[in-house]
């Protein structure tokens, strides 16, 4: 239910947005927007019992949304015969940017969360096929989930925008540079 709510919300605010912008000497320069491009820092899984650190990447053309960022596991390939707790992060995104005034604007998105936490464990390994160590790792916890949420957006000049997200499993921080 949550999910249908999410994703009927979304496709509300573009057809809202696409019903207030319908001026055409304004839809040409809605739609002939740069293209952005940055990285971003936060938690996945934040507001559940399991949670991880990330990090990643953001773009927007058009004022469609994308984003991607996660933790990997650090010792998948240490040669120490010992075993490690670890804790894995992945979250995607995807959302439409709602333009309030010049310099500040608001994103509607939705996406996946995915938190592992387990045991790496350096005794019990394989190598693949070109020779390198792949450690075996074994599931303990995780967390998975769809997400649903918004990004508040603060142009800087021209070139800089900064961003603030939070959603249902994570929160992060941005910073995006315009690439045209």
């Amino acid at each position: 239910m949550k999910t249908t709510i999410a994703i009927l919300a979304l496709f509300a605010s573009l057809n809202a947005n696409a019903q207030l912008f319908s001026d055409n000497s304004y839809q040409k320069d809605f739609w002939d927007t740069p293209v952005t491009a940055g990285v971003i820092v936060g938690c996945v899984g934040q507001f559940d019992n399991l949670h991880q650190a990330a990090f990643g990447l953001s773009g927007e053309y058009a004022h469609f949304h994308v984003d991607f960022m996660g933790w990997p596991r650090w010792h998948s390939s240490s040669e120490s015969e010992k075993q490690w707790k670890e804790t894995t992060s992945f979250a995607f995104h995807l959302g439409f940017e709602l333009p309030i005034t010049e310099r500040f604007s608001l994103t509607p998105i939705v996406g996946y969360t995915n938190v592992v936490s387990g045991v790496t464990d350096g005794e019990n390994y394989k190598i693949d096929e070109d020779g390198d160590r792949e450690n075996a790792f074994y599931v303990k916890k995780r967390q998975e989930s769809f997400d649903f949420g918004g990004i508040a957006t603060v142009r800087l000049g021209k070139i800089v925008n900064v961003k603030a997200t939070l959603t249902r499993h994570s929160v992060w921080a941005g910073v995006s540079f315009v690439l045209e």
